[in-house]
């Protein structure tokens, strides 16, 4: 029988943990896995984001002109609404972890969505806002940040991130506003 010290060797250069094997009988146990943060949040947006389909979107301009898709306001919602709590969370939380570069992938894919459906989502004229520009810098800053943190550059990423999220939270105060998709489609909803 191998002893306890040739055992932790064995144990270090197969890459398990002495945690990970039973020094009695020498057989390696299985890893305990845990379900993916990313897979839980991935599974909420969806259901969030079905659950939005569900909800008749009423036109708004009843004279005609440019009508956002229910599909684009849905995906918008289910990305951004979820994305909001979770910038919070990774800001307040410890930097640098596992989890957070796994929440940070999450977030950055969720805002990435939003931004991009953005672009379907238009007022009766069908032309593009102010608020597109702020969903072109959004795309160009979410790039320009993963570009930092790969080169090493924990400080401009940092301003990056928090900038982005400020502008998340003032973007979902003008989105709002009365007039715009996302507000009369709340109003809408508060009116049945």
């Amino acid at each position: 029988m191998a002893s306890a010290r040739e055992t932790s060797k064995h144990c270090i250069r197969s890459g398990f943990q002495e945690t990970e094997m039973n020094a009695n009988i020498g057989t390696r146990r299985p890893p305990r896995r845990r379900t993916p943060p990313i897979l839980s949040i991935a599974v909420a947006t969806t259901l969030v984001t079905l659950l939005l389909m569900q909800v008749p979107v009423y036109d708004f301009y009843p004279g005609g002109g440019y009508v956002t898709p229910e599909w684009a306001l849905a995906l918008h919602l289910g990305t951004v609404l979820p994305a909001v709590p979770l910038g919070a969370y990774l800001l307040w939380r410890k930097k640098g972890g596992a989890l957070h570069r796994r929440l940070g992938g999450v977030w950055f894919g969720m805002v990435t969505i939003t931004a991009v459906v953005t672009f379907w989502m238009r007022g009766a004229g069908g032309g593009f806002s102010g608020i597109h520009l702020f969903s072109l810098a959004t795309l160009i800053a979410l790039a320009i940040s993963f570009w930092r943190i790969r080169a090493k550059d924990v400080h401009s990423h940092q301003i990056i991130m928090i900038s982005l999220y400020i502008g998340l939270i003032i973007a979902g105060g003008f989105a709002l506003a009365p007039g715009r998709v996302v507000g009369d489609f709340l109003s809408g909803l508060l009116a049945v």
